[in-house]
Parts: C-alpha cells; structure tokens; sequence
C-alpha cells in the first residue's frame, strides 16, 4: 500500500479507537507508533516512543503546563475563585439579567487563572446559581449563561489549548497567550451584548438586581482584589518581557500561594490536593502532547498534508476560502468531538497547510482554539451544557440548548472577524517584539 493510502486508514483507526472510548493521547500514540513501524522500520517506531516523552516532560519550556494548573488548582481548593463573582456582581448585578452579566465577568477574571473551561463553569457557577435563583432567573437560561460563559476558560491565557497548540506546533507559547487576550476580551463582550438584548427582550429571563453602594463595590473589591492584581502582573510581565510563559507561570504560582496563606484560606489537606489534582491533569496534558506529536510524525511521513496542500492549491480556492472552509470542519466536528482532540486531530493535516498558504501560525492558533470552544455548546456532545446538569439537575437541556444557539451565532460571527481582521488576533505580540 502506500503511505497516502496507510495515511487515510491511520485517520479512520485514530477515529474509530475514540469512538470507542480510548483517550485522545493514546489514540494518537497508537496509530502514530504503528503507522511509522509499518511506513518506516519498527525499529524507528520504537526510538521515537523512547524519545518522544523524555524531550518534552523534561524540557523546562514546557513546564509551562502544570505551573499554570498549579496556579489554578491553588485558587480553586481556597475558594477565592468565587471572589471575581463577586466583585462583577457589584458592578453588574442592578441591570436587566445582571447575574448573568456577573457570571460572564467573573468566569473571564477566572479564566485568565484557569486555563480550563469546565473548570471556570464549574467554579462561577456555584457562586452564580444560588444568586440567580434568589432573584427567580430563568435556570434554564441561567444555565446556558454559565456554559457558554465558562468557554471563555479556552481562549484568554492560560489557555491550555493554546499551550498544547504551541507545544506540538513549535510556536511561542508567550506569543499566543499576547494572542489571545484581545479575542478573549471581545468575546466576554459579545456574551455580555447577547446577554443584554435576552433579558431587554424578555426581561423575566434575568430580572434586576439590587443597586449597591460604592463602599460595597469597594468591599468586594479588597475581598478580590489580590487576585485582580496577580492577573494584571502576569499579564503585564509577559507583555513588557519581564519573564517567559513558563516563568510567568512560576510568578502566578508563587503569587496564589502568598495570597491564599496570608488570607489563611489554605489548608494541608487543601494544598495536597492541589498538588495531586496538578500531578494528575498535567499527566493527563502531557499523555496527549507525546500522542500529538507521534501522530504528526507518522502523518509526516504518509505525505498526505502535502498531498492535501497541493490539492487546494490546484482547486482554484482563495487562501480566504480555504480558511473559512477550515472553520466550517471546525463547527461540524465540534458537534461531535472534544475540542481539544478535534484540535489535535486536526493540527498535522490543517496546521502544514496554513503554513503553506503563507497565514500566521500564531492567529491560526488562536482561531482554531476560538472555534473549537463552540463545540462545548452544540448538540449532541455538548460538554459545557451536560457539565451545567450535573450541578442543575432541573435543567430542561432542550431549552438550555436553545438558549446556546443565541451564544453560538455570536462565535460564528466573532471567528468570521478574527478571520477578515486578523490583526486584533497579532496587535499585541507583534508589538511586544
């Protein structure tokens, strides 16, 4: 057979072993492992799973990974997370669906400590529901406001996507987390619009809540305040150079630790838990990572992105057009597969021909992993949604879904732009250089 047909049933194995049920990383790993033992030697297919994990679970660029869960799982076990809400409610609370508004807030704020967006749901949302209910929200549009609101964990850094993109792709971790700040901005932004002309339309989706004062809204403010402060320094550090990604992750981590033990909200039993909760999801990113990266040996070796490259070049299509086609694949597939695998999955066919086209490998990232959030709001998969269930067992998921769709247009419209104006994705690194 040759390599462009063993290709095509490597594709096939890798999507018929997830469907099954194995996880994304031994999947890849797999069919990249037996893929290469059968294009090249056993022998190259054995000295590539011996070296592949060591040079990237050594590399202390990539320790970028548990430094920044770490950061995360530190805030999570304390419970200051649940500050941001707070402190977004007190500014947002008294407009029309105001909860809902604070929910976005805060799951933004928590987002640039997470990386994560179940993570960020899950953790707003337990400070949102109870406030919701008490001023008789929708629960099913409560719902739909967290899921949708916790999507903003994937894009504005530290997103874990972003650094498993730049990891396996070889790009600057700090560049795409400068990437991603301007999007992730604008897409708090466009929940918050979509969230206003919900509740003006139809104000008992989220009715008003109370007017506080500005000594409340300070109060909230020193009760969080760290937190807020830490994120800017982060931020700031990356953008002026101060350190890299992986020692602003270090900076993060060491700043959560300080905060959490002089608010005296960390136990023993709270920090092993953090760092077994750290161990366990950094294992789990580090298994797809060294999966990715056999995969893409293996896809390398078959020919076919340059194969597919040759062929959209000889189509006739505009660079443009194939871009948007990209994103279209997105959609459709995230309808069907975890974000973050149907990125991976993706990345050794999509990623060489972007390259080849001559487009930004840095807007790309911060494109796919935009687009891919989707898929956490679309049936039937539907993860952020289903994640809202386990914690709201009321839910009437039809109508928590119809209350996505409203979401999901504005990510369809939001990637168009990223699309046509792509300098709102590479303003800030280009100017950081």
């Amino acid at each position: 057979m040759s390599p462009v047909t063993i290709g095509i049933i490597g594709m096939i194995a890798l999507i018929a072993l997830m469907a099954y049920g194995m996880p994304v990383g031994f999947a890849m790993a797999l069919v990249g492992f037996v893929g290469m033992a059968i294009l090249i030697s056993p022998t190259a297919a054995i000295t590539k799973l011996a070296t592949t994990p060591f040079g990237y679970v050594a590399s202390y660029d990539y320790a970028v990974v548990p430094m920044f869960i770490l950061m995360a799982n530190i805030i999570v076990v304390s419970g200051l997370g649940t500050n941001l809400f707070n402190i977004a409610e007190k500014f947002l609370g008294r407009f029309n669906g105001g909860m809902a508004m604070a929910t976005t807030g805060g799951c933004a704020g928590f987002a640039a400590i997470s990386g994560s967006s179940l993570t960020t749901s899950l953790t707003i949302g337990t400070a949102a529901i109870p406030e919701m209910k008490r001023y008789k929200y929708d629960l099913d549009f409560a719902g739909a406001t967290i899921a949708a609101s916790g999507t903003l964990g994937l894009l504005i850094p530290p997103s874990t996507a972003l650094m498993l993109y730049g990891i396996v792709t070889g790009n600057s971790i700090k560049d795409l987390f400068l990437a991603g700040y301007i999007p992730g901005i604008q897409q708090a932004l466009f929940y918050l619009l979509v969230i206003y002309l919900l509740t003006k339309i139809n104000p008992a989706l989220g009715p008003r809540g109370p007017k506080y004062s500005w000594k409340e809204k300070w109060d909230a403010l020193k009760q969080g305040g760290e937190i807020l402060l830490l994120i800017t320094f982060v931020i700031l550090g990356l953008f002026m150079g101060w350190f890299t990604a992986t020692e602003a992750g270090a900076v993060g981590t060491a700043g959560a630790l300080l905060i959490v033990l002089l608010r005296k909200r960390l136990t023993w039993e709270g920090f092993l838990k953090a760092i077994s909760d750290t161990v366990r999801v950094s294992g789990m990113y580090y298994v797809i990572i060294i999966g990715a990266q056999l995969f893409m040996n293996f896809t390398t070796v078959t020919t076919l992105p340059t194969m597919l490259a040759h062929g959209i070049q000889n189509s006739g299509l505009s660079p443009l057009m194939v871009v948007f086609l990209i994103v279209v694949i997105y959609l459709f597939l995230g309808m069907f597969i975890n974000g973050t695998a149907m990125m991976l999955l993706t990345l050794p066919i999509f990623y060489p021909l972007i390259i080849d086209l001559g487009f930004n490998p840095i807007w790309f990232g911060v494109l796919a992993t935009r687009v891919s959030e989707t898929g956490l709001l679309t049936p039937p998969v539907g993860l952020g949604v289903y994640s809202m269930k386990a914690i709201m067992p009321d839910l009437n998921l039809a109508r928590v879904f119809k209350f996505t769709m409203y979401f999901v247009v504005t990510d369809i419209i939001h990637a168009i732009l990223l699309v046509l104006f792509p300098g709102m994705v590479t303003f800030l690194p280009d100017i950081a250089r």
